[in-house]
C-alpha cells in the first residue's frame, strides 16, 4: 500500500470543512426548537441544540451556539428580541427561526450552528396561529361558559393556590390577603410557571386541589415576555381550568396581552395581587352586608326596649293609680266596719240594760222569790253569754282589722318604693298623681328604697297614649 491510498483524519477533517464551507457558503435561515440550553453552566455563550421532529417521531439534531456578543445585540434593552424572550425563564421547546453560519469543528469532528440573528416575528406568529386553532376549538365546544357558570362561594376563606413557592407572585398574592385582616386559610400547590413542566406540574396541581374541596382556585404567576405568558395559551393548561369544577381566579402578570387561561377562568385578573384584591373584596362586601344587617337589628333592638320602657312606665302610673284606690277604699271600709261593730255593741248593751232594769222593778214590786232567783240566774246567763257574743264578735272583727292591716301595709309607698318604685311629692309635700298643675323650674322631691332627691323639673312632654287619652311627662335634670 502507497502513502496515496490512504487519508490522515486531518485530511478528512479538512475534505469535510472544505465540503461544509462549499455547501453553505453563506448564513442561512433555520427553523428548529430549542432543547438542552443550560446558562448556568455557560453564563457568556449559550450551548444548546436545534432539533426537528417529524410526524413519524424520528427526531435531527444539531448543535448550536450563541455567542455572548450576539446575545446581548439581541436581547439587549433595544434588541429585536427584547422583550419577547426572558433571558430568566426556560427556552426549551420554543420554536425558532434563526440566521446561522453552518461550520465543521475539526478538533471535535462536530457540525455546528452559530446563530448570528434571531427572527422574533416567526416565534411570535407560530404561537398566534396555535393559539388561534386553540381559541376556534374552545368556541365551538362552549368552553368559555364552564368555569364562569360555577357558583362562586359568597365568602371564599378556603383559597387553594397554585404557583411556583416562594416566588414573588406567591408573595404578593399571600401579602393581600394577610393585609385584609380576614382569616383565610391557603392551600398552596407548588407547580412550575412556564416551559415544559409547567404543561404537566400545572394540571397536577388542579386534580390534587379539587379534592380538598377549596371554595376557589387561584392560578397566579409574576410578570413575564410574550413568550413565557404563551404556555397559559397551551391546550394541557386551559384545559385544565375548563374542567376544573372549582371556580378559578387568574392573575397571570401581565398589564397587555391577554390569555386563553385568562378567557376561561371565572374570573381574569392581571396580576397576583389583583386576584387577590378580587377575593377579598368579595369577602369584605359580605362582612359589610352583616355589619349593615347588624346595625338595624341594633336599631330596630333599641327602639322597641323604648316602646317597652314606655309601656313599662304607664302600667306603672295604673299600678300606683289603682293602689291608692285600694288602699284608700280598705281604709273607708275598716272605717265604717268598726262604726257598725260600735254601734251594734252600744245598742246591746242599751237592750240589756233595759230588761235588767225592769227585772229590778219586778223585785222592788215584791214578785215572787222564786221568780227572782230565776231572774238573777237569767241576768247570769245573759251576762256570761253577753260576754261570750261580744268576745266571739270582737275576735271576728279583729281579724277582719289584722287583714284589713296586712293589705294595707302592703299597699303602703313605702312597701311599694322598696320594690324599685319611685315616690314624687311636690314642694307642699303632696303626692304627685297628675301633672296637670305642675309648671316649670317645680321643685320635686323624688323618694326612693335607699333615700330621697331633690329635683327641678327643667321641660315637660307630651306623649299620646294608645290614641285616646294625653299624659304629661317630666324631664328631671
Amino acid at each position: 500500500m502507497t502513502v496515496k491510498e490512504y487519508w490522515t483524519i486531518s485530511d478528512v477533517s479538512s475534505g469535510l470543512e472544505a465540503a461544509v464551507r462549499g455547501a453553505f457558503p453563506a448564513a442561512i435561515w433555520v427553523v428548529g426548537e430549542i432543547q438542552g440550553l443550560d446558562r448556568s453552566r455557560h453564563r457568556d455563550h449559550w450551548y444548546f441544540e436545534m432539533c426537528e421532529t417529524s410526524p413519524e417521531g424520528d427526531t435531527c439534531r444539531l448543535s448550536a451556539t450563541l455567542w455572548k456578543g450576539v446575545r446581548d445585540k439581541l436581547f439587549g434593552p433595544t434588541g429585536r428580541c427584547a422583550g419577547i424572550f426572558d433571558l430568566q425563564g426556560k427556552l426549551d421547546g420554543t420554536k425558532i427561526m434563526a440566521l446561522c453560519r453552518v461550520s465543521f469543528y475539526a478538533p471535535y469532528g462536530k457540525i455546528s450552528l452559530h446563530l448570528q440573528d434571531i427572527n422574533p416575528e416567526f416565534t411570535l406568529g407560530e404561537l398566534e396561529a396555535r393559539r388561534k386553532a386553540l381559541l376556534e376549538k374552545l368556541e365551538k365546544e362552549r368552553a368559555f361558559e364552564r368555569n364562569p357558570g360555577l357558583s362562586l362561594a359568597e365568602v371564599p376563606l378556603t383559597i387553594g393556590l397554585i404557583t411556583s413557592d416562594g416566588s414573588a407572585a406567591y408573595n404578593d398574592f399571600l401579602k393581600e390577603l394577610a393585609l385584609s385582616g380576614f382569616g383565610f386559610r391557603v392551600l398552596l400547590c407548588d407547580a412550575r410557571m412556564q416551559g415544559e413542566d409547567a404543561l404537566k406540574s400545572i394540571p397536577r396541581a388542579f386534580a390534587a386541589l379539587q379534592t380538598l374541596e377549596p371554595d376557589l382556585i387561584a392560578l397566579v404567576r409574576g410578570g413575564g415576555s410574550r413568550l413565557d405568558l404563551s404556555w397559559f395559551d397551551r391546550e394541557e393548561i386551559v384545559y385544565a381550568i375548563v374542567g376544573s369544577g372549582v371556580p378559578v381566579v387568574t392573575g397571570i402578570g401581565h398589564e397587555i396581552d391577554v390569555t386563553l387561561s385568562q378567557m376561561v377562568a371565572h374570573q381574569g385578573k392581571k396580576t397576583p395581587t389583583a386576584a387577590s384584591a378580587f377575593i377579598v373584596d368579595r369577602v369584605r362586601g359580605y362582612w359589610d352586608h352583616l355589619v349593615g344587617l347588624t346595625d338595624k337589628l341594633v336599631r330596630s333592638t333599641q327602639n322597641r326596649i323604648v316602646r317597652e320602657d314606655e309601656r313599662m312606665e304607664r302600667n306603672q302610673q295604673r299600678i300606683a293609680l289603682g293602689c291608692r284606690l285600694v288602699e284608700s277604699g280598705a281604709v273607708r271600709a275598716l272605717q265604717n266596719l268598726g262604726q257598725r261593730l260600735f254601734t251594734g255593741l252600744l245598742r246591746r248593751i242599751g237592750a240589756e240594760k233595759e230588761r235588767l232594769d225592769r227585772s229590778s222593778h219586778r223585785l222592788i214590786a215584791g214578785r215572787h222569790m222564786a221568780h227572782l232567783v230565776e231572774q238573777r240566774l237569767e241576768v247570769g246567763n245573759l251576762d256570761r253569754r253577753l260576754r261570750q257574743t261580744a268576745l266571739l264578735l270582737l275576735d271576728r272583727h279583729r281579724s277582719d282589722l289584722t287583714l284589713a292591716e296586712q293589705k294595707c301595709r302592703l299597699l303602703d309607698p313605702i312597701n311599694v318604693i322598696r320594690r324599685g318604685f319611685a315616690l314624687v311629692s311636690d314642694r307642699k309635700g303632696q303626692i304627685v298623681t297628675d301633672l296637670q298643675d305642675l309648671a316649670l323650674h317645680d321643685l320635686l322631691t323624688i323618694y326612693l328604697r335607699d333615700g330621697k332627691l331633690e329635683a327641678q323639673i327643667t321641660k315637660l312632654l307630651n306623649e299620646v297614649n294608645d290614641g285616646q287619652e294625653k299624659a304629661r311627662q317630666l324631664e328631671i335634670w
